[in-house]
């Protein structure tokens, strides 16, 4: 599994778990004792987050560890062979909001 999968899956877990619990990026920052951009970055799946920090984003949002690393689908897109939807995911969600709009332009003129 490529690492830039890894951090994305657990970025989206902890955003997952913190907007069902209602509790901004801040307060969760906040009380994971991280700054507000770092908890923005692990949220979006750009930081390697440490053992530790995610210990203690697990302490804050008051679920086991293992929730964080947990990677069966929830409220992911999958395809049939499990990986592939996922890497399209990463790869956009790393593009600026201009780019995606570029590339789901290019998207609709060859799907026509």
């Amino acid at each position: 599994m490529d690492v830039n999968v890894v951090f994305y899956r657990v970025g989206k877990n902890i955003k997952r778990i913190r907007k069902a619990k209602g509790i901004t990026q801040e307060d969760l920052a906040a009380a994971a004792h991280v700054s507000i951009s770092h908890m923005g970055y692990i949220e979006r799946g750009r930081e390697n987050p440490t053992l530790y920090t995610l210990y203690r984003i697990s302490v804050a949002l008051k679920v086991p560890l293992t929730e964080l690393v947990d990677f069966k689908p929830k409220d992911c897109i999958l395809s049939t062979d499990g990986e592939e939807l996922y890497q399209y995911q990463v790869f956009f969600s790393q593009k600026s909001r201009e780019k995606q709009r570029e590339i789901l332009k290019i998207l609709n003129i060859l799907l026509e």
